[in-house]
């Protein structure tokens, strides 16, 4: 049995400070948008997650989210009409 679970958290970009207060300034740092620019509205973390964490995310914390379970991160953006942002590459 797996102690982790592969997932994707998004929240609205003005809980950032509260969520990383409560799970770690690790999380939650791609920046995601309706069109993939800054600004961010919303901040996600994805990938996987220790079951004890997602547990507190779902029923500890105040901060809104929206959890979704698997490794398909885009979709989890694209059901929500966000897309992550993506820096320029410098060469």
């Amino acid at each position: 049995m797996s102690n982790f679970t592969q997932s994707t958290v998004i929240i609205a970009a003005q809980d950032q400070a509260a969520a990383q207060a409560d799970m770690g300034a690790d999380f939650f740092t791609t920046g995601a948008s309706p069109d993939g620019a800054e600004p961010a509205s919303h901040f996600f973390s994805a990938g996987p997650f220790s079951n004890e964490e997602l547990n507190n995310i779902a029923n500890k914390v105040n901060w809104p989210k929206l959890m979704y379970f698997g490794k398909d991160w885009q979709e989890a953006l694209a059901v929500n009409n966000l897309q992550m942002i993506t820096g320029a590459i410098n060469g």
